[in-house]
């Protein structure tokens, strides 16, 4: 889509943001862990939530 609609890029920062977030609450309401429990903001570049062959916590070389 960004290949398609390179204007967007500017708004990915705020769009991670507000997806964490979101996801966030999710996961607090779906485990019964505390917020605390998890990172305060997205721990994960946008370069590597881009990158397809990139998988949180595999060893990347």
């Amino acid at each position: 889509m960004l290949q398609e609609n390179p204007s967007l890029k500017p708004y990915l920062a705020e769009a991670i943001d507000i997806a964490y977030e979101l996801g966030l609450d999710l996961a607090v309401r779906e485990t019964d862990l505390d917020y605390d429990t998890f990172p305060n903001h997205c721990p994960y570049t946008l370069e590597q939530i881009l990158d397809a062959a990139f998988f949180p916590g595999a060893d990347q070389q």
